[in-house]
């Protein structure tokens, strides 16, 4: 009975037959090329996963590790079949060597902006049992550390690039992959509050104006906006400003105003200072207080004429005179 010779019966006698063909010198490796029936020559494909932890902003002198996941994988030719994939006929249609293992090696590289530093703690890494479909990805670390002069909202470029460098023999194409995230500077709100006496002593009735030094040391320009968090009953208390912008390293004077009532003894306040990005206020800082005590320095105190009431008091001692003088005149007249 005779039998009927398939097509897949055809193409396995063909690929047992090119695996006779023993390797040979170099000299002679483009007549073997010229013989093989099958000729594996096919594209390659390196991703690199996105990281999700450079999406948010990063503070300046922040120092932090990241995973840095590599998938690789080759495009299987139409006609080649998939079972032979990992077996020593496809590893000799592959690689030209039938000995040779699923694994290739990628190259890592990585570039960055100048205020920041970057490392890849592997500049090598070997994908092991890779075939025409993504498997699980091979992961190494990125480290990444911001210099503390960076400014807010600066903006860079990180650029991880992953190579594939296909060795001579290889029926495989080079590639490459790279992963381009742009990574932005956070808003380090730093301000410092200085006064040289937190007790103060006031005037009662009278205007009091006590100084104050504002210093930006952050990493932008920051506005400082103020409030008085309580006022005494009847007093009259204000900033001379209540928005101060700094420039970074820039130190300001502002002013408080303080207008008391007559009698009291030692009052005190709270004040609130809260630092925002000047050039977007959705970046802000904590708000810092600060307690000022008040106390009356006893310039109207009991048994102390103060000059209203003295002019009330010569006032009328003048119009008693001005009185008698008057009927003195009219009774001796």
């Amino acid at each position: 009975m005779n039998k009927k010779i398939t097509l897949p019966s055809i193409i396995i006698i063909l690929l047992l037959i090119t695996t006779l063909i023993p390797t040979t010198t170099s000299q002679d490796l483009q007549q073997i090329e010229e013989l093989r029936v099958f000729y594996f020559d096919t594209t390659t494909n390196v991703t690199i996963e996105e990281i999700d932890a450079l999406k948010n902003p990063i503070l300046p002198g922040a120092s932090f590790e990241t995973d840095v996941n590599i998938k690789f994988k080759f495009e299987l030719p139409d006609l080649f079949p998939s079972f032979l994939i990992g077996t020593k006929i496809g590893n000799w249609i592959m690689f030209r060597d039938m000995n040779q293992d699923m694994s290739a090696e990628i190259k890592l590289s990585v570039e960055s902006p100048e205020w920041c530093k970057v490392k890849l703690e592997e500049e090598k890494i070997t994908v092991t049992n890779y075939t025409y479909k993504y498997i699980d990805p091979v992961t190494t670390k990125l480290n990444i550390t911001l210099k503390t002069g960076a400014e807010a909202l600066d903006n860079g470029t990180i650029k991880i690039t992953a190579s594939f460098i296909s060795p001579e023999k290889w029926g495989l194409n080079s590639s490459e992959g790279t992963l381009e995230k742009t990574i932005t500077v956070d808003y380090l709100p730093a301000i410092k509050i200085e006064i040289e006496n937190q007790t103060v002593q006031i005037k009662p009735l009278k205007t009091n104006y006590i100084p104050l030094n504002i210093t930006n040391n952050g990493n932008g320009k920051t506005t400082v906006k103020t409030k008085i968090k309580n006022t005494p009953e009847n007093w009259t208390i204000s900033f001379n400003e209540s928005d101060t912008e700094l420039e970074i390293g820039e130190t300001k004077f502002i002013q408080l105003n303080v207008t008391s009532i007559k009698k009291f003894d030692i009052e005190t306040i709270k004040l609130e200072f809260t630092p925002e990005l000047t050039q977007n206020s959705d970046y802000q800082g904590d708000i810092i207080s600060l307690q000022i005590s008040l106390k009356n320095d006893g310039s109207l105190e009991d048994g102390i004429i103060d000059t209203t009431l003295l002019i009330i008091i010569l006032i009328i001692i003048l119009l008693v005179i001005l009185v008698g003088w008057i009927i003195f005149k009219r009774r001796y007249q």
